[in-house]
């Protein structure tokens, strides 16, 4: 190729890639990781949905909660780098809507609502469309910083991973009881959904702090429900859910002690 053609050839070269260069820089493994980590709980959510297709519910049930333990991993580990970023937080609300709210409606539809037919439809829609907004009422409240109205051990309404849990309870009772129930399946949609979008106050594990006496109590209780988690998965997966619920009415009084003693 003679000369002036091969100058020719790099100048054109370097005006198309021009727009792309910024994008092509090198990107440090730091930076990449908790995203990674975000895209692979999207990925098991997603798979939950063709388990729920072939009906092998066990595998779906634990797609999801695969998902979670990695939504709850990627933040502290984008923290720990120190490579927190808005494409980040939207990126893992986006998966969050898809593992929590698109996945498990689907599932429930595919595992007992489809008999009910377009108003068991409907009542998966409307859990999907309760955890989209309890998603978008969660940003509004990140970007602005108005979600500190409370201790930081409270949530404002059900998060959309405990939500996702509540929702296949059904599922997972019928692991354990080998009984199915449209209605137990649709209260629990029904339900969480309004818990999700409410304004009601329920307890948050990373908000709390254990006092040093209670310490040694709190790593024996942990240890023990490992434990029986790894040999009762489903079962353990059954309580946590009826004790989460449980604690809806202490969660209640307790946030209306701490507003009555802040207005004090």
């Amino acid at each position: 190729m003679p000369k002036r053609k091969k100058k020719f050839f790099f100048k054109r070269r370097k005006k198309i890639l021009a727009p792309f260069q910024d994008h092509l820089k090198p990107v440090s493994l730091r930076k990449l990781l908790p995203n990674s980590v975000t895209l692979l709980a999207l990925c098991m959510g997603l798979t939950a949905i063709p388990f729920g297709v072939d009906k092998s519910w066990k595998h779906a049930v634990a797609s999801v909660l695969i998902a979670g333990v990695l939504d709850g991993l990627d933040g502290p580990i984008a923290r720990f780098l120190k490579c927190s970023s808005d494409f980040g937080a939207e990126l893992d609300s986006l998966a969050d809507f898809i593992n929590f709210g698109a996945a498990p409606a689907l599932l429930c539809y595919f595992f007992v609502l489809h008999e009910w037919g377009r108003f068991g439809w409907a009542i998966c829609l409307f859990f999907a469309m309760c955890s989209g907004l309890r998603l978008a009422r969660f940003n509004i409240q990140r970007i602005t910083g108005s979600n500190r109205t409370m201790p930081s051990y409270f949530s404002v309404g059900v998060p959309v991973t405990i939500g996702s849990l509540l929702a296949l309870t059904p599922i997972i009772y019928s692991f354990i009881f080998k009984q199915k129930s449209v209605v137990f399946q649709a209260l629990c949609l029904i339900i969480t959904g309004i818990f999700m979008v409410s304004r009601f106050p329920t307890f948050v594990a990373k908000g709390l702090k254990i006092p040093v006496h209670y310490s040694g109590v709190i790593v024996l209780a942990s240890l023990i429900t490992l434990i029986f988690g790894w040999v009762m998965p489903w079962e353990t997966l059954l309580v946590a859910s009826l004790a989460y619920v449980g604690s809806w009415p202490f969660s209640w009084k307790a946030a209306q002690r701490s507003q009555s003693f802040e207005h004090s």
